[in-house]
């Protein structure tokens, strides 16, 4: 199993976003790396990798990058797009 460690970036935001009762701690995004409802490719950095996940109402994405034995977490964000993204990709998928 890897090893997932957090920027510190993701550190900083991890204990922001922990003591504002957002409820993103480490088991979570371990979940979203591991079990993620869907993945893409970033645009711009061919090594980088957004896992996304449903949490209750929302959309939890954690960006990564694996480095060897480690997966090195570079942010998350509560995605408020993807409900957007997701309805324009069914209706063309109905086409």
């Amino acid at each position: 199993m890897k090893t997932i460690i957090l920027s510190k970036h993701a550190q900083e935001k991890l204990s922001e976003r922990f003591s504002k009762e957002i409820k993103v701690n480490m088991d979570l995004i371990r979940q979203v790396i591991l079990e993620p409802d869907f993945t893409e490719r970033d645009k711009n950095y061919a090594e980088v990798v957004h896992s996304v996940k449903k949490v209750g109402n929302r959309y939890l994405r954690v960006i990564f990058k694996e480095e060897g034995n480690v997966i090195k977490v570079v942010t998350f964000f509560y995605d408020r797009k993807i409900k957007r993204k997701l309805r324009r990709k069914q209706n063309d998928d109905k086409i």
